[in-house]
Formats: structure tokens, sequence, C-alpha cells
């Protein structure tokens, strides 16, 4: 009897465990990437924008490494945010990272343009610009990132010199019929409205590296489990 009861025990932990796992995984998504549709007359759940995001997320990390700190500068795929580039209720994932030919972080690209990939434009020339450097970005002196999201909450890559300047790039996606632009209107960009984040690419401390990347981390596995997920019928 003590002999079924201890394995009784130990099963009901293994189960408990799965389910506190499950339950756990479910809670910790920071960002709910799924959508929902009608097939058959029933609701249809699907994931494949996390699988998407998650698969291009790898593709760079093989290629240029994760996220890591090289004395004060930024290096790898060092930044990885979701937010809604086109206003549409949808994330795009907006990642930075350093391809070895700068001392810093000095890509960037936006996915998930009706699941393509997106590119930073130049206002003026309509010329692809993914380029993060010094004189291109809101802080002139130190190569920095700024993304700010409205009070309505849409995204923007902020460039310029200060925050009430307007939008230096639209971003781009190619399609298989043509080409088409997202033009990004600024809407009361300023310090006293929406949500902006700044983050220096070079003179940074341990304090700001763990800052940069506990957001990453929350975006990375909101990612994972939900591009593990099956679709739901």
């Amino acid at each position: 009897m003590k002999k079924f009861l201890a394995v009784l025990f130990v099963l009901l932990m293994v189960l408990s465990l799965g389910a506190c796992k499950k339950v756990a995984e479910e809670a910790d998504v920071a960002y709910d990437l799924s959508s929902k549709g009608q097939s058959n007359g029933k609701t249809v759940v699907s994931y494949d924008r996390a699988r998407i995001f998650y698969d291009e997320y790898n593709k760079l990390v093989d290629k240029y490494g994760k996220a890591d700190l090289d004395g004060d500068t930024l290096k790898g795929v060092a930044v990885v945010r979701l937010l809604d580039f086109t206003g549409t209720g949808k994330y795009e994932l907006y990642v930075a990272y350093a391809d070895g030919t700068e001392s810093y972080v000095n890509k960037q690209i936006i996915v998930g343009f009706d699941n393509g990939v997106g590119y930073l434009l130049d206002k003026e020339t309509s010329s692809v610009k993914n380029d993060i450097v010094s004189k291109a970005t809101a802080d002139a002196e130190t190569p920095s990132i700024w993304l700010y999201t409205g009070t309505s909450g849409r995204g923007y890559v902020v460039t310029g010199d200060n925050m009430n300047e307007e939008p230096v790039y639209n971003t781009y996606v190619r399609e298989s019929k043509g080409e088409k632009v997202y033009t990004f209107q600024p809407e009361d960009i300023g310090a006293a409205n929406g949500k902006t984040e700044k983050i220096n690419l070079t003179g940074l401390t341990e304090e700001d590296f763990s800052a940069i990347t506990e957001e990453n981390q929350r975006v990375i596995e909101s990612l994972k489990v939900q591009a593990n997920k099956d679709t739901v019928k």
C-alpha cells in the first residue's frame, strides 16, 4: 500500500508540474500574436505570425549571435521588439543587430508587413536605408535607436534631432505583384505623449544592457511559446 501511495504521489506531482508549466507558459506570454478566423462555421486560432517571427529571429541569431555586451557596446541580435507599426492592431517584429562591419549595432529590419520583411526608407530619397548611423539617429553624439508608441498604439522608428521632428523613415515591403509603401504620419510625437524607448548602442552599463535584454526576453518567450502552439479549431 505504501509503495502504491508513493507511486501515486509521484504521478500526481508530475501531472501537477505539467499543468503548472502549461499555465505558466500561457500566463507568461507578454504579447499575443494569435489571430482568429472562421472555417466551416468554427473559430480557427492561428499562431503563424509567431512562427514566422520566431523563425526570422533564430535565422538572425544563427548568423550574428545573441545579444551581447562587448565592453560598453551592443553586439549580436541586440534589440528585439514587437510594435504595431501599421496601426492595424497587429504586431510587427523590429530587430536591430550588428553585422560585424561596424563596432556597434548598425542594422535594423521590420518583419510582419503581410508577413513579409519590411525595410526602412529614407523619406527624402525613397531609398532603402537599414543602416543605423550616428548622424541619422535622434542622438547625434551616440548611435542610438528611438522607438516610439503613440497614444493610439501605433509604433514608429523615430529619427531626427529631437522627438518633436517628423520621422525620417517610412517602411517598405516588397510584394510579389509590386511594391507597397507604408507612410508614417507624425501624431503629436513628444516626450509628454505616448511611450518612448531610447536605446543607446554604445556607452552602456551592465544595468542598461540588462534592461534591454529583459524586454528582449519577454518578446522572445512570447514568440517561442506561441510558435510551438498548434492551430486551434
